[in-house]
């Protein structure tokens, strides 16, 4: 893991862009899921309003909003460096008006009536038991006892549109059965939508629907 982490500010390129991280966030252009839920991403709009949990560097919302997949993105993280990442990401790329940033543990400071047509997270997939300390690195890795994955999965529906789609990012060193349990506890069922195989362990894009 220590392999990707980011120790001091960089300029990287990810899908013929050059983009600014700052140390601690996720190294998107290091691993494949991040091109792979891009594009997976763009098959499920053009839509309205896009939510992105886990924003990171804000690469995949700053995109979408560049692209037209997204006529406005809201971009979260717990972790405060992330938030500003985003921000600098957003700004350098000329989206800021179309851009909301906000630090947010989930969805805890989003306002009660914002709805969403898509909402999506790369999540922290990997299990560990409940109360382990983690850095802001590790937290983009790990969720102890899948408390945010729960809170994701139980919370997410109230901020959909009418139509609007609940979807995940999951990798093969999850536990996709507990996820799939956890799915169920909250009255979701669990779709795949895309699987990529390649690399040393699968990634899945997910959908939950009641």
């Amino acid at each position: 893991m220590n392999s990707w982490e980011v120790l001091e500010r960089e300029e990287v390129e990810f899908l013929g862009s050059t983009w600014t991280l700052l140390p601690g966030v996720y190294p998107m252009q290091r691993v494949r899921s991040s091109r792979f839920f891009w594009e997976r991403l763009q098959e499920l709009g053009p839509v309205e309003s896009f939510l992105e949990i886990g924003c990171g560097s804000g690469a995949l919302s700053v995109l979408g909003v560049k692209a037209g997949t997204y006529r406005s993105a809201t971009a979260v993280d717990i972790n405060p460096t992330a938030v500003e990442n985003t921000l600098l990401n957003a700004r350098r790329h000329g989206v800021e008006s179309r851009v909301e940033v906000r630090r947010s543990d989930v969805f805890a400071s989003l306002d009660e009536g914002q709805r969403f047509d898509l909402i999506f997270w790369n999540s922290p997939g990997v299990f560990l038991e409940e109360g382990a300390t983690l850095t802001d690195h590790e937290r983009s890795v790990f969720d102890p006892g899948y408390v945010a994955h729960t809170r994701y999965l139980s919370e997410g529906s109230t901020y959909l549109t009418e139509n609007g789609r609940l979807t995940l990012g999951f990798c093969g060193n999850g536990d996709l059965r507990l996820l799939e349990q956890k799915a169920a506890d909250a009255g979701l069922t669990m779709k795949t939508l895309a699987e990529d195989d390649q690399g040393s362990h699968p990634h899945w894009l997910l959908e939950f629907r009641h």
